[in-house]
């Protein structure tokens, strides 16, 4: 079992966004179909607002993080792998490192699009639209909730992997 989720995990991760956009655009066809769950009108706009400075905040750790993989990595020289100790110098030294950079960096491009989307939403929102920005904003709910799911489960696999000597 836990190998197919670690299977499923690592196809989530060669296509997250679109992955992220295919759930976001099914979830809110459902709540488009159903019409459950969506806040009356005026309350739209105040959650489009709290949306995005939440997104603004997650970004902001996802960046923290990267930051501090890079740190960490700029202080570890290089090693044959026959030297390796830990996980950790596994890591560094290998092409995953580059795979564990890509796919934070695309968490913060995820996030800078979510939230050059709810910032024009709420630039530009209209009362009478109101099904269509519930519906982008459950969207934008949904992807942020699957970054950071991804961005916790990347990070606690990198703990794991130093936990391991």
């Amino acid at each position: 079992m836990k190998d197919k989720a670690l299977k499923l995990f690592d196809a989530y991760l060669k296509a997250p966004f679109l992955i992220d956009l295919l759930v976001s655009g099914c979830i809110w066809f459902l709540f488009y179909k159903f019409g459950f769950g969506l806040k009356p009108k005026e309350n739209q706009e105040s959650n489009i607002l709290y949306l995005l400075s939440v997104d603004a905040s997650l970004s902001g750790f996802v960046i923290a993080a990267l930051t501090i993989l890079v740190t960490v990595k700029a202080n570890t020289q290089y090693k044959p792998v026959e030297e390796l100790k830990s996980g950790v110098d596994f890591l560094f030294s290998s092409s995953l490192y580059k795979t564990l950079i890509k796919v934070f960096l695309g968490c913060i491009a995820e996030f800078i699009f979510i939230v050059f989307m709810l910032f024009l939403i709420n630039f530009y929102y209209d009362n009478s639209a109101s099904v269509i920005v519930g519906g982008l904003f459950i969207g934008a709910l949904i992807m942020s909730v699957m970054i950071s799911v991804r961005t916790i489960g990347i990070l606690a696999t990198v703990v794991l992997v130093q936990a391991q000597k």
